[in-house]
């Protein structure tokens, strides 16, 4: 009897010992998927600021341009306007032999003002499409680094 006691003391401590140890490697490995999961957060953390400052930039390098571009169209007119009032000032009894050179330079004055208003437009476009698409991009990076998808299958 007394060997039936001590066996049943064995395996008691046995299953004793064997919980502590399950428990041990439970904790163990919580804290190494803390370690990844916190890694993972941070490069997420990282990769959308570094987005936002991308589209930042973006945006900012866009309005300088459409902001240059708009300097060009003033400067332009104005001397489109300047042309027009010399022009007027001359007597109409005066008709200048060659006209061809004023009129081709209003023209590509006025191909340079139509120019750079679909410049100005395309890059308005340009700059709205990338405030639609902002989301859809941020979802695709979020996806990509919190899922591990792959970006080519």
């Amino acid at each position: 009897m007394d060997t039936i006691i001590a066996v049943i003391i064995g395996l008691d401590l046995a299953i004793i010992v064997g919980l502590i140890l399950v428990r041990w490697a439970y904790i163990s490995s919580a804290k190494e998927i803390r370690v990844i999961i916190d890694e993972y957060r941070i490069t997420s953390n990282r990769s959308l600021s570094a987005l936002g400052n991308d589209f930042t930039n973006y945006q900012l390098r866009t309005d300088r341009e459409n902001a240059e571009l708009k300097k060009l169209l003033e400067i332009k007119t104005k001397q489109l306007e300047r042309n027009q009032v010399k022009l007027q000032q001359i007597p109409h009894t005066f008709k200048p032999e060659n006209t061809e050179g004023i009129d081709e330079l209003k023209k590509s004055i006025e191909h340079y003002i139509t120019t750079v208003n679909t410049k100005i437009k395309h890059l308005e476009e340009n700059q709205t499409k990338a405030q639609q698409n902002l989301p859809n991009d941020i979802r695709r990076t979020i996806g990509h680094i919190e899922f591990a998808r792959p970006l080519d299958k």
